[in-house]
């Protein structure tokens, strides 16, 4: 199997050096062919790393490719359809290079309604990878608890971006756990009631909903970002020895 993977930097530091491994292949490649126009050209993404052909030792091979868009994540939230066309683009170059799976990571897999309309007009099997940015969310939070010496039944931890597919994976986790949850949802107070219907009737008791997060500040001590549109944590606020675990992009904490 063949599988391409789309990155982003998530700073402008990494940005930067993107943009000098977009240089130096530019200029290798004139090297080794001579001056070409087309090489200079302006293009999409940015060739990283091809992991060439991987044997297991029962026999599986696979091959990768790893290209770079090379914007953050701040930057592609304020053109999210222009970021989407992007995106499908890359897909459907990897696609022509021979991926059979293509993974979307950061805010790539974000645009284009999270992955969907990417799936649909790519025509290549496509993931996003949130399945293991919930789970490590999740360990973390735990671990965190683990070395505070603090027990989850004794914890209220406030998830913030609920329900979304992150945010939604962590909160049944942590209340498997016996966390109580404080759910920071968008909307209305009857949108909110509505998700509500994404956990478990036995979780409810466990769970109180808001839209404002302002109203967290006092009582929680633990909190998971998991949101799309960032800087919606204010730390100035988070009462001393907060934790907060960020899985969102762009960041959630305010800087």
């Amino acid at each position: 199997m063949k599988f391409g993977f789309i990155a982003h930097p998530t700073s402008i530091a990494l940005q930067r050096q993107v943009k000098i491994i977009d240089l130096l292949d530019r200029t290798l490649a004139e090297q080794d062919r001579g001056y070409q126009a087309q090489l200079w050209q302006p293009r999409n993404m940015v060739p990283f790393a091809d992991f060439g052909r991987i044997v297991s030792a029962r026999g599986a091979v696979c091959e990768g490719i790893l290209h770079y868009l090379p914007l953050t994540a701040e930057q592609m939230l304020s053109q999210p359809r222009t970021i989407a066309g992007r995106v499908l683009e890359g897909v459907q170059s990897l696609k022509e290079q021979g991926a059979q799976l293509v993974g979307l990571g950061g805010f790539t897999a974000i645009v284009g309604n999270r992955g969907l309309q990417t799936l649909e007009r790519s025509g290549v099997a496509v993931t996003t990878g949130n399945s293991l940015t919930a789970y490590a969310a999740y360990r973390n939070v735990l671990e965190a608890m683990a070395h505070l010496e603090v027990a989850p039944a004794d914890t209220e931890v406030a998830v913030v971006g609920y329900p979304g597919s992150i945010a939604l994976v962590i909160a049944k986790l942590l209340a498997r756990e016996g966390c109580r949850l404080r759910l920071v949802h968008r909307g209305s107070v009857e949108q909110g009631r509505e998700s509500l219907a994404y956990l478990p009737a036995e979780m409810h008791g466990q769970v109180r909903l808001t839209a404002d997060i302002d109203s967290c500040y006092e009582t929680a001590r633990f909190y998971v970002a998991a949101t799309s549109s960032g800087g919606v944590i204010d730390p100035y606020r988070l009462a001393p020895g907060s934790v907060v675990v960020d899985a969102a992009l762009p960041r959630d904490p305010l800087k």
